[in-house]
C-alpha cells in the first residue's frame, strides 16, 4: 500500500477568481469503478476525514435529499443539498441553510490512459462575517483534504 501512496501525484487545486475551488487528482481505477465509489455520499465524507456528517433523509428519482453537518473553526454548519447523478459524475445543489446562500458541489470522472481522473469543484457564498480570503482558504484546504483522503482510498 505504501509504494502506491508515494507514487501517486498530489491533488492539484487551484481558487479561482469567482472563488470557486476546483481540483483534480489521477487514480489507476476505470471510470465506471470510481463513479461507483463517489455515488455515496456517506462514504465520501468518511473518506474525507474532515469531520462532516451526511444524513441520507430522502430519495427523489435518482436524486438523494441529504442533510450535511460541517464542522469549522467558528460552528457547525448545517446543510440540506438535493444530489443527483450527470452524465459523468454527481451535482450537489443548496436546498436550505441557515449559513449558506449559494452551494453547489460538482464531482466528474473522465477516462484517462490507466485510469481516469476525478475533478472536484465546489462554490459557496455564506453569510458568515468572515473575509471571503478566509473562506477561500479553508475551502482550498478542504478541497486538497478530501482529493489527498481518495486517492488514498481508490488506490487499487
Amino acid at each position: 500500500m505504501w509504494s502506491l501512496v508515494a507514487w501517486a501525484a498530489p491533488a492539484v487545486v487551484e481558487v479561482r477568481p469567482d472563488h470557486s475551488v476546483v481540483g483534480t487528482i489521477e487514480v489507476a481505477l476505470a471510470p465506471e469503478a470510481v463513479r461507483g465509489k463517489i455515488a455515496d455520499p456517506v462514504w465520501i465524507a468518511s473518506v474525507d476525514g474532515g469531520g462532516t456528517s451526511v444524513v441520507i433523509e430522502s430519495r427523489d428519482g435518482g436524486c438523494l435529499v441529504m442533510e450535511s453537518a460541517s464542522p469549522t473553526l467558528m460552528k457547525t454548519i448545517k446543510y440540506r443539498v438535493r444530489r443527483c447523478p450527470t452524465a459523468d459524475g454527481f451535482q450537489e445543489v443548496l436546498v436550505s441553510s441557515e449559513t449558506f446562500d449559494a452551494y453547489q458541489v460538482d464531482w466528474s470522472v473522465a477516462a484517462r490512459a490507466g485510469g481516469s481522473t476525478v475533478r472536484y469543484e465546489i462554490r459557496t457564498h455564506t453569510q458568515m462575517v468572515v473575509p471571503q480570503f478566509v473562506i477561500d482558504q479553508q475551502t482550498q484546504r478542504g478541497v486538497q483534504r478530501m482529493l489527498d483522503h481518495l486517492s488514498g482510498a481508490l488506490a487499487p
